[in-house]
């Protein structure tokens, strides 16, 4: 389901976030003028619910790579998107939600040269718990 950026889904999901993306940026010094805020955060997702397609803005996710880990909040009102993961390398994102069933996945982040890492989108579904 992940895909590498440049897709236009990806860079419509990054379009939207890229206040919010530049303000968590540690990309590039200030006088380099091709680096963006936006290519600093590699990891783009979004939480829906299988049934409804709905997004879910208050799932817990983490992050794990080889030299950290990190729980993020869902960010930005419509749709929401859970923004993270600023290290080339591969990350497993694990999602939870009381009354879902958790899910998790492998996300192969790549490096963007200077100025960061190249943003992957996905979306993640998770489907309401039986009992």
């Amino acid at each position: 389901m992940a895909r590498r950026g440049g897709g236009r889904r990806a860079r419509a999901a990054l379009a939207g976030a890229a206040g919010l993306a530049a303000a968590l940026a540690g990309g590039c010094s200030a006088d380099s003028a091709e680096c963006t805020g936006v290519r600093s955060v590699g990891i783009v997702l979004a939480v829906t619910d299988t049934n409804t397609g709905e997004p879910l803005c208050d799932a817990t996710v983490r992050l794990e790579h080889a030299r950290y880990a990190e729980e993020l909040t869902a960010e930005g009102p419509d749709p929401c998107r859970y923004l993270g993961g600023n290290v080339a390398g591969t990350y497993t994102v694990s999602v939870s939600r009381d009354g879902y069933a958790p899910t998790s996945t492998t996300v192969e982040v790549v490096s963007g040269g200077e100025c960061g890492v190249e943003p992957v989108e996905l979306e993640l579904r998770l489907t309401p718990a039986e009992g």
